[in-house]
């Protein structure tokens, strides 16, 4: 899909943002090709769905977590509630405008969802607001851990690299 996209906007002007997009999607299209010959492309995706999993879970256990001492039962606050309002939410942060680590953006769209879904603003601003601190936490404190585990076991005590270098699409 990409080489298509790639070759119908090379075709018109070669100014502007379409060779460069081309471009750009020609590179897409020959990293899932090496990704795909060494067989890496669905155990990736499926790992990839398995982290969004236990994400959403790990929401609306906190949710959960959040909002039961205000008097709610699981049986009021559905599952797809909270995905509704976690989703909404991160495509809001991935909006060009926004505050620093999205915040403004994501409560907004959190509260906002879930104000449509019937709970009362409040509610929903508190529940977005730290929701959203914890998960900012967690995820830069995995962050660092794995880049510490990535940085720190780059080369052995000889000094060679134990990692095996992916090529890319300009040294493949």
């Amino acid at each position: 899909l990409a080489e298509r996209t790639a070759v119908l906007l090379e075709r018109g002007r070669a100014a502007g943002w379409r060779p460069r997009a081309a471009a750009r999607l020609h590179t897409l299209s020959r990293s899932f090709e090496i990704a795909r010959s060494r067989r890496v492309l669905v155990p990736a995706l499926l790992l990839s769905l398995v982290v969004r999993i236990c994400k959403y879970g790990s929401h609306y256990c906190l949710v959960l977590s959040l909002l039961m001492p205000l008097g709610y039962t699981i049986r009021q606050f559905g599952v797809l509630r909270v995905f509704l309002g976690s989703v909404a939410a991160e495509v809001a942060a991935a909006l060009p405008v926004h505050g620093l680590a999205g915040f403004g953006t994501y409560e907004a769209a959190w509260t906002l969802t879930l104000e449509e879904l019937g709970y009362p603003r409040e509610h929903a601003v508190v529940s977005g607001l730290v929701a959203h601190v914890i998960t900012q936490g967690v995820e830069y404190v995995l962050g660092g851990i794995g880049l510490a585990l990535l940085f720190g076991s780059r080369t052995s005590s000889t000094g060679s690299s134990r990692w095996r270098r992916m090529p890319t699409p300009r040294n493949a």
